[in-house]
């Protein structure tokens, strides 16, 4: 989960160039380098939680643009309501909401063998 503090460090780091980009015609920049940013990261857990199984690499992408539309939103609407939450407390939260779902998701879309 230190990525996901990365990037709300980033947020923070450069507050003023955020909110204007959020209201503004650049908002297009921002939510693909969220996106770009977040999407490398699960798809980094994703790949390691898979070793082993059979998952398809379209479903691995499915489950990690899930999660990354997810946690982007959860950016946004953070960036939304002024950066009032630390976030460390949003990331504490998020642990315990994510905790054992993408092992999960990852054994939902696994090839088994065919039954006779």
């Amino acid at each position: 989960m230190d990525g996901f503090h990365r990037i709300f460090c980033y947020i923070e780091s450069n507050k003023a160039f955020c909110y204007n980009t959020l209201d503004s015609l650049g908002r297009n920049h921002l939510d693909a380098y969220l996106y770009e940013v977040t999407n490398d990261l699960i798809m980094g857990v994703i790949n390691e939680l898979a070793t082993g199984l059979e998952v398809s690499d379209e479903d691995k992408r499915f489950i990690a643009n899930f999660y990354t539309l997810a946690f982007t939103g959860l950016l946004i609407q953070w960036m939304r309501d002024g950066m009032k939450d630390e976030p460390k407390h949003i990331i504490t939260k998020l642990c315990g909401l994510i905790e054992g779902n993408f092992l999960k998701a990852l054994h939902t879309y696994e090839k088994r063998p065919s039954q006779p």
